[in-house]
């Protein structure tokens, strides 16, 4: 189905929202709902800038000991600048996960919040540092491993320790 759009009263809450939503649970993943909230996506963003700043400050702060480490240090800092005027035109999405192992929070909705109910897919998105990144259809026998294998092992840089696995509502685990 395509999108929906939906007048509810102040304080109306996810469940008495979704209780008139149609869903085909044949095409829609409903355990991994989700939210993009602008005022999330606000608040996002003023983190994100504290960090660059917190970044930058650190860049600038750290002092030389010879010529030559303020060489690095100056070089170091260019670069770091320039990521950093990269980083500050990134635009959160607001993503608040609602869903967690089948149990959906049945929170108040804010106005203008979005209701994303994914489609359910039977890929598997394989990325990171692996050598091949790509989609890979789900198999009920294969593990982490065999995922990793398909997409052609991990890379030399490759942290095979701290694998995130990101779920469709967004919910990372390690």
């Amino acid at each position: 189905m395509g999108p929906s759009y939906f007048t509810v009263r102040k304080q109306t809450k996810l469940h008495d929202l979704l209780n008139y939503i149609p869903i085909d649970p044949e095409l829609a993943d409903y355990q991994s709902i989700y939210l993009i909230r602008k005022s999330v996506a606000a608040r996002q963003k003023e983190m994100l800038d504290e960090s660059l700043n917190r970044l930058e400050r650190s860049v600038f702060t750290t002092p030389a000991r010879s010529d030559g480490e303020a060489n690095i240090r100056a070089k170091e800092a260019e670069l770091v600048m320039q990521f950093v005027e990269k980083a500050r035109k990134v635009q959160p999405l607001g993503k608040v996960v609602v869903a967690d192992k089948g149990v959906i929070a049945n929170i108040q909705l804010e106005q203008g919040d979005q209701i994303v109910i994914p489609n359910k897919t039977d890929l598997i998105q394989v990325g990171g540092e692996v050598l091949m990144p790509q989609a890979v259809v789900y198999n009920a026998d294969a593990n982490l491993d065999d995922y990793v294998a398909w997409a052609g092992g991990f890379t030399e840089r490759a942290n095979d320790k701290r694998i995130a696995i990101v779920h469709a509502n967004g919910l990372c685990r390690i």
